[in-house]
């Protein structure tokens, strides 16, 4: 019986050895459910194909705007091609601007910078020289402007320094005229008394009331000591309070003197109004000339044909 038992438990394992296929056959399906699964990640992997090849035409959109990056490129090549004729142009300018400095409403010693700056220039300058030749300014012309403006710096000088001279006399004159007038107070209160109960004598003095005006106080002065000069009793009522004779003819000389100073200050102020008129002459003819000098210029410059330097 055991051996039959045994047997039967071998038997018993035969079916259960013999059920394994039908396991098996049950994975095999499954494995097979595995396929189609691997068969749906080719089509996601295949997408990935469109993907990679849209992202050709985004690559082949950037050789579009690389190529447009040549236009670009190529118009810069016009624009440095205008800056040489613009360089060429701006050659005669800085001689333009030096023509232009002259001003003939400028202040004088302005204008004559100016003018001498623009010929000084000029000389120096062969190509500027040549073009104003050719229109009648040769270097014998610019040496005549050159004449004027000497002349006219030379007048400016002269007024200046007959100004000077004019206020040196105007100087004199007040010097002169407080010391004269200091006497000539002094000695007038000292006559107003000794002679205050002489009418004639007063009037004769002209004791009233100082002139303030230069003029009126000469006219006064001069009537003083002239009259009580020449007349012995103003002279011995004078003396007795102690001004004496040397000491009026003291007070004369100082009111001459006040005199002279103010003819010297006249002629002075005549020599400074012919001196400024001299020097606005003078300028009058370098604004004349100047303004020529200019306009042919411009006009020279103008005919310039554009250079590159």
């Amino acid at each position: 019986m055991n051996r039959n038992g045994r047997a039967s438990q071998a038997g018993s394992v035969a079916p259960q050895a013999g059920k394994a296929p039908s396991q098996a056959r049950k994975v095999a399906p499954q494995a097979g459910k595995v396929a189609p699964q691997a068969g749906k990640v080719a089509p996601q992997a295949g997408s990935v194909a469109p993907q990679a090849g849209s992202v050709a035409p985004q690559a082949g959109s950037v050789a579009p705007q690389a190529g447009n990056v040549a236009p670009q490129a190529g118009n810069v090549a016009p624009q440095a091609g205008n800056v040489a004729p613009q360089a060429g142009r701006a050659t005669p300018q800085p001689r333009r601007r030096t023509l232009a400095a002259y001003q003939p409403k400028a202040a004088m010693a302005q204008r004559l910078l100016a003018a001498q700056t623009a010929l000084d220039t000029t000389l120096r300058d062969p190509v500027m020289l040549e073009l104003l030749a050719a229109h009648g300014y040769d270097t014998a012309k610019i040496l005549e402007g050159q004449a004027l403006i000497a002349a006219a710096r030379a007048r400016h000088q002269q007024q200046r320094d007959h100004r000077g001279d004019r206020i040196a006399a105007t100087d004199t004159l007040a010097a002169s005229h407080a010391a004269a007038r200091a006497i000539y107070q002094r000695q007038v209160a000292i006559a107003r008394v000794a002679l205050r109960d002489d009418r004639s004598a007063a009037q004769k003095l002209d004791l009233a009331a100082r002139q303030r005006r230069l003029a009126g106080w000469l006219l006064q002065a001069q009537q003083f000591y002239a009259n009580a000069l020449c007349n012995a009793a103003i002279v011995e009522a004078l003396e007795r309070y102690g001004v004496t004779r040397p000491q009026l003819e003291q007070g004369q000389a100082l009111v001459a003197e006040v005199m002279d100073s103010h003819g010297t200050k006249q002629q002075r102020n005549l020599v400074v109004e012919a001196s400024t008129q001299a020097r606005d002459a003078a300028f009058a003819a370098l604004d004349r000339w100047m303004y020529a000098f200019k306009t042919i210029a411009r006009i020279a410059l103008a005919s310039q044909p554009p250079m590159i330097s």
